[in-house]
């Protein structure tokens, strides 16, 4: 009986603490993106590939070698 009475106990404190946890706790990212600075971001950032990239460092990417045995 000593055993069952132990669980329910452990059982109820470790229930008391993810309901704290959920409720009082946030969790929030360290930089919190908006959509206005989402959409400043896409617009500064210009992609490039990886072809223009290398060209522009005078070199050239390097050529697949398929093995296929």
């Amino acid at each position: 009986m000593m055993k069952i009475i132990v669980a329910a106990a452990a059982l109820a404190s470790v229930s008391a603490v993810v309901i704290f946890w959920s409720t009082f706790i946030n969790v929030e990212p360290k930089t919190a993106l908006t959509v206005e600075t989402a959409q400043a971001a896409a617009v500064e950032t210009a992609t490039i590939s990886p072809v223009e990239m290398m060209t522009k460092h005078g070199k050239n990417l390097p050529v697949e070698q398929w093995d296929a045995f």
